[in-house]
């Protein structure tokens, strides 16, 4: 990443940082208002933690967080999601399938970052 566009970045992520918080509240006094009259805002809060992990995804570029941190914060974010689908929505599988989904996942992130540690060891190695 070139310096340029390491400035926009950093500019979005100060942006995002003062005003999420910002939108965090507006969500939570809305869903709290929705609730008092009767309403049910479910999804509202998903939206709310996806813009926090977003934010936390966007820091991790302008405080240069390595491969793995990142590869580590998707994967709480897909997982998140994927619980937050099946609560809301339900997905139509058993416990044990909704753990073998989560163990596909965790297999799918430890080969990813094997593989990603193994191209920087052959980059640095000397032949």
């Amino acid at each position: 990443m070139d310096e340029r566009q390491y400035q926009r970045i950093r500019k979005l992520a100060s942006l995002w940082i003062k005003y999420i918080p910002v939108v965090a509240a507006l969500a939570c006094a809305s869903n709290s208002l929705s609730a008092y009259f009767g309403y049910n805002m479910e999804g509202l809060g998903f939206i709310v933690t996806a813009l926090i992990y977003i934010g936390v995804f966007l820091l991790s570029y302008v405080l240069r967080f390595c491969f793995w941190h990142r590869c580590l914060i998707a994967y709480i974010f897909v997982c998140e999601a994927i619980n937050t689908f099946d609560y809301y929505v339900g997905i139509p599988i058993s416990n044990k399938g909704m753990f073998i989904i989560h163990v596909v996942l965790i297999g799918f992130v430890v080969l990813l970052l094997t593989y990603n540690h193994v191209k920087k060891i052959k980059r640095g190695r000397v032949d």
